[in-house]
């Protein structure tokens, strides 16, 4: 019932704030960033079109190394050789961009990855889709796709659209995109209507995922109401709002569903098991930054805050107990061959990261974190970042600084130092992992 309730309470809003929106579209200011939509000003009329502006296509992408080498906790002890790793590998990503007549665009995102110690070559179409409109009043995208659902710097609790969550250390290469397809109705800068129709993992319509978002202005401050829903799943009702006080923007996510909609471990009389929990589960972030100006530099230096509650996480650290369960399902486990065994015994952590229990950062119940960043650091093609996270139960950290060289002629170089601090057998010093260093260069044409 709260179910049916929450779907016709949303839709009924989308129906009323729609009827009473007839302002004129702005293209140049509500899509600025969107290289598929032709400026309106360019626009005579439909039959000149297609002799004035003609088809292009696009070629780009961007190679990148990356030398990383890591120290266990043990190497602390007697700086022993054989407790450092080192890995190295090489990431080309090849952007093919089509542009035609009246706002079609098409684009793919292809990606390879070479590791040298193995000479193995994987390879991946992170995006391929196609974009379009009807009468510039409805814009589509139709295809694989990252979509910009959410904006939290780290934490995206209203975003359950995304292959990928976004990473505290930033990975290399692009993040995977959803299948589906995406539309977006502008009402000029008052409202916008974004849905996407999630079909990947689709083998009948009943299996098909759907999220919307009604997003509108008040003063000038944005919210946004959102909804997710899809068969045999409970709906999740979202909220946005991003605004600005005296200087400081302020940034929150919040998403509510009656029941969760993934797995957690159960213990019961010794034997680990996994369920889904049918209370209200409760998920929020919030992000309170600056940008502050230094010696004539726009933004010269930024800094975010964020904090971020999950209902659904844990009370207690299961990676500091050692005892070891029986498992009511065995799991499927990688030994140090790398060869794949069935275990139907061991510990809560095991169970965890073998069920496929664990997502990092959204473990336990409270989190925090910061980001800052200094651009133009002495020559202007050098930056720098700073940040951390945190997982405030069980005081353990990430923290990662690190500087960035741009030259004019597309050349980038970048130096990288994560530690991972706190006690043994947290979140994030389980693995007894201490340090890694990142070395990157690479190119972009």
């Amino acid at each position: 019932m709260e179910k049916n309730f929450l779907i016709s309470a949303f839709c009924l809003l989308w129906v009323n704030f729609i009827s009473a929106q007839t302002a004129t579209v702005n293209e140049n200011d509500l899509f600025s960033d969107t290289s598929s939509v032709t400026a309106s000003e360019q626009i005579v009329n439909n039959n000149e079109i297609k002799n004035t502006v003609s088809k292009s296509t696009g070629l780009s992408g961007v190679i990148t190394n990356a030398l990383i080498g890591s120290a266990n906790r043990d190497w602390f002890d007697g700086y022993h050789r054989s407790d450092l790793t080192l890995t190295n590998y090489t990431v080309g990503n090849l952007m093919l961009d089509i542009r035609l007549p009246q706002g079609a665009k098409a684009f793919a995102n292809f990606e390879a990855q070479y590791v040298p110690n193995t000479s193995s070559l994987t390879s991946d179409l992170r995006e391929i889709f196609v974009d379009a409109n009807i009468k510039k009043h409805v814009y589509l995208r139709m295809g694989k796709q990252v979509l910009q659902w959410g904006l939290c710097t780290l934490w995206n609790p209203t975003d359950l659209i995304n292959v990928e969550k976004k990473l505290f250390i930033q990975k290399i290469g692009y993040r995977e995109g959803a299948y589906g397809l995406k539309f977006h109705i502008p009402f000029g800068t008052v409202c916008n209507i974004y849905g996407f129709v999630d079909t990947k993992n689709a083998s009948s319509v009943d299996s098909v995922a759907c999220a919307g978002k009604l997003e509108f202005l008040v003063g000038s401050t944005e919210m946004a109401f959102s909804l997710w829903d899809k068969k045999s799943c409970n709906p999740v009702a979202g909220y946005d709002i991003s605004t600005r006080l005296a200087g400081v923007d302020i940034t929150g996510e919040l998403a509510v569903s009656d029941g969760s909609n993934s797995y957690s471990l159960k213990n019961e009389d010794g034997v680990l098991s996994k369920e889904k929990s049918k209370d209200w589960q409760t998920r929020l972030c919030i992000d309170i930054g600056r940008d502050f100006d230094f010696l004539k530099i726009s933004r010269a230096l930024t800094i975010t805050g964020s904090f971020y509650y999950n209902k659904a996480g844990y009370d207690y650290n299961m990676f500091s107990n050692t005892e070891v369960y029986q498992y009511k399902d065995s799991i499927t486990v990688t030994d140090q061959s790398g060869k794949s065994i069935a275990q139907k015994m061991g510990t809560q952590a095991e169970f965890l990261y073998g069920a496929d229990l664990y997502e990092q950062h959204n473990y336990s119940r409270y989190y925090a974190a910061l980001f800052t960043s200094v651009n133009r650091i002495i020559l202007s093609s050098l930056s720098g970042s700073f940040k951390t996270v945190a997982n405030i139960p069980q005081k353990s950290f990430i923290v990662s600084g690190g500087l960035t060289y741009t030259s004019l002629n597309e050349f980038f170089a970048g130096f990288l130092i994560n530690g991972y601090i706190g006690g043994k057998n947290t979140e994030y010093t389980y693995k007894n992992q201490a340090l890694s260093l990142q070395v990157t260069a690479g190119v972009t044409f």
